[in-house]
């Protein structure tokens, strides 16, 4: 009996292989999909952090160092900078691409004050639009109080 050698794949060969690099594509497409709103989520929590930690930075330092600090949005430069007595910087952020900020206190400048014993001034709120995502800040007044809402 004379063996024949078989040349080529089959059809049924042909559909498993296609079928493992089908699962094997849409596993991994999925999978970069959502890492890459992990990524914009985590953009968007670590800029509302940053904005958190300028609020408590601003307290802090005015309270032991006994002078003003105001809280305000540089839009020229699309920064928010904590900015004490004397004109003097001692703390800013950049506003990343794509969002929009936008600072309301209850003075006419916009401007969020902070006094010598660290507390706020008005009451106050920050709107952060970026990435899908709208989060306001609320500052309460004469105590240090933040409330962060995201829809």
């Amino acid at each position: 009996m004379k063996r024949v050698k078989k040349r080529g794949t089959t059809l049924i060969e042909i559909l498993i292989v296609f079928s493992i690099f089908s699962i094997i594509a849409s596993s991994s497409s999925t999978a970069m999909g959502i890492k890459k709103e992990e990524e914009s989520i985590s953009a968007n929590d670590k800029f509302i952090n940053e904005i958190s930690d300028i609020l408590t930075f601003g307290a802090m330092y005015c309270m032991s160092n006994k002078t003003i600090g105001n809280i305000y949005q540089d839009s020229k430069n699309r920064q928010i900078k904590l900015e004490v007595t004397k004109d003097r910087e001692v703390f800013k952020i950049d506003i990343p691409k794509g969002y929009k900020v936008s600072i309301k206190s209850g003075n006419s400048n916009n401007k969020i004050e902070i006094d010598k014993d660290g507390v706020f001034r008005h009451k106050g709120s920050i709107r952060i639009d970026g990435n899908k995502n709208i989060t306001n800040i609320s500052i309460g007044v004469r105590v240090f109080h933040v409330n962060i809402n995201k829809k």
